[in-house]
């Protein structure tokens, strides 16, 4: 027993330590390694700081489409939604409102109008004319009145014209107008070669 108890505490000692490798080994085979294993972190990061770079992106787009917005609501777009507002059934006061109407458009615009949108503003302010105190004191028989009737009859059918285009883009609402100004300046060019003759043969 004594020359065989030291042989048994060493082969125990080394099993022991065979065991103790074994279960390392194992353990070892059984951890992911962290150099393996992608971390997800830097991507999501990346994910993060594009979704910064975009919610930043938003805020400057919207700006724009209101700036937008702002610029576009010019002469045109402001006398086709104020043009409904002329109603009177009399052609020259109808033409006075008129008048006034694009005058305070045109100041409010300031000079935010192209060549077109100042030609009609130009022709509509003449339309002042008739408010001349002669025209008032005409007599049915005098010769100036013929061609009194002629103008307002033009005045009245083109003014309506107006109304009419004023009333349509209100429903419609389109944000390109081009072919309204096209519309509203062919029409004040009738009622201007309207008002030329009249003055010419009345001598306003």
């Amino acid at each position: 027993m004594s020359s065989s108890g030291p042989s048994f505490r060493r082969w125990a000692r080394g099993l022991k330590a065979d065991i103790k490798d074994g279960f390392k080994g194992l353990i070892r085979s059984t951890t992911p390694s962290r150099s393996s294993t992608p971390d997800p972190r830097p991507a999501e990061a990346a994910r993060g700081v594009e979704g910064i770079s975009n919610a930043n992106e938003h805020p400057q787009s919207s700006s724009t489409v209101k700036d937008g917005l702002k610029v576009s609501l010019n002469f045109t777009q402001t006398l086709l939604k104020r043009l409904p507002e002329i109603v009177d059934g009399n052609p020259v006061k109808m033409a006075l409102s008129l008048a006034k109407m694009i005058k305070e458009i045109k100041e409010a615009v300031k000079d935010n109008m192209d060549a077109v949108e100042r030609r009609i503003a130009s022709t509509g302010a003449q339309l002042e004319i008739v408010a001349d105190t002669r025209i008032s004191r005409w007599e049915p028989n005098d010769p100036e009145k013929p061609w009194l009737d002629r103008f307002k009859q033009i005045l009245a059918e083109e003014l309506m014209t107006l109304r009419r285009l004023g009333n349509e883009w209100l429903i419609r609402k389109i944000a390109n107008h081009e072919n309204e100004k096209s519309q509203i300046a062919a029409t004040l060019e009738r009622v201007n070669d309207a008002r030329m003759q009249f003055e010419l043969y009345t001598n306003i």
